[in-house]
């Protein structure tokens, strides 16, 4: 369930202005590892979260970013005080806030099945990539490969997730969609007779495109060339006798013309809306039933995985 961001239903806010007093503290479950260890900010987070599994669960999907790299890097801890990490790093914060809550969840492993759409929603891959060459300079970069739409996308995933330290093994098209198997750690969790998959690093984003800030402030290229000034010379390629005081000015009007811009007009927006920026797009859900990734975002062999 995937509502606007920031967006809270009134059931929630209703439940959430209610509860004035967390419940009793329960005995952290035993167990773990140094990845998952429960430290004094853990457990201040799962009694601030009512050490409820579903309150825990939307925590760490809507509020800890991801982080495309391989492998347990971070723990439970370092991730949220830096409020990101990869699969593997916020299953660990996800199963420490759920141990110190006493509940019993386990690590789970598997490749789990992404689409190129999802990817974009994601980890913000273009959903045109390498838009900038022509066929040909995309044939002579990736020799072997046709310059079809499907073809960049599979450049850009295989680039994307084997920098991060990734194997992806066999993508293959489905109803003509592009799709990439990749590792994926999650957790695995029975509340009252109910068994969930909880994904928190797997979450789309909105993108915002920001203000215009060449609008806003008034940026004109031609304008501030004029204003550098200074002596072209192509041996060796460079320019000298810059007018500092002319461009210190220039710089100085654009910065005033901004600060007046967002005075009078969008005052309310954070630094990243300004310049354009990806959001977690938010999950809400009314029942921990309610949780898990196996729908429309990915699949994943649930039954054939390692503990």
């Amino acid at each position: 369930m995937h509502p606007p961001p920031f967006q809270i239903s009134e059931q929630e806010a209703a439940s959430s202005l209610s509860e004035t007093q967390a419940p009793s503290a329960p005995t952290p479950t035993g167990g773990g590892n140094e990845a998952d260890e429960i430290t004094p900010e853990i457990s201040s987070l799962a009694a601030g979260l009512q050490y409820n599994p579903l309150k825990i669960f939307e925590y760490v999907h809507n509020f800890i970013e991801f982080e495309p790299y391989y492998g347990s890097k971070k723990g439970a801890h370092l991730t949220l005080l830096e409020g990101s990490g990869n699969d593997f790093d916020q299953a660990s914060l996800l199963v420490a806030l759920l141990r110190a809550s006493g509940k019993n969840p386990t690590y789970k492993y598997g490749a789990c099945d992404f689409s190129y759409y999802v990817m974009t929603l994601w980890t913000g891959l273009s959903a045109t990539p390498f838009s900038h060459m022509s066929d040909q300079q995309f044939t002579d970069s990736y020799v072997g490969l046709a310059a079809t739409p499907n073809n960049r996308k599979l450049a850009a995933g295989i680039e994307f997730f084997q920098r991060s330290g990734y194997s992806i093994s066999d993508p293959y098209l489905s109803g003509g969609e592009l799709i990439f198997s990749i590792p994926q750690v999650w957790v695995e969790l029975s509340v009252g007779g109910i068994t969930r998959q909880m994904l928190p690093a797997l979450k789309p984003h909105y993108d915002f495109a920001g203000i215009g800030i060449a609008s806003a402030t008034g940026y004109s290229r031609s304008q501030i060339l004029a204003d550098a000034a200074g002596t072209v010379s192509s041996s060796p390629d460079s320019v000298t006798s810059l007018n500092y005081t002319n461009i210190s000015s220039r710089l100085g009007n654009y910065s005033q013309a901004l600060r007046t811009y967002l005075r009078n007009n969008r005052d309310e927006l954070d630094v990243d809306l300004v310049t354009g920026s990806r959001r977690i797009r938010m999950s809400i859900y009314q029942d921990f039933s309610e949780i898990d990734p196996v729908d429309v975002w990915t699949a994943c062999p649930w039954q054939a995985v390692q503990t």
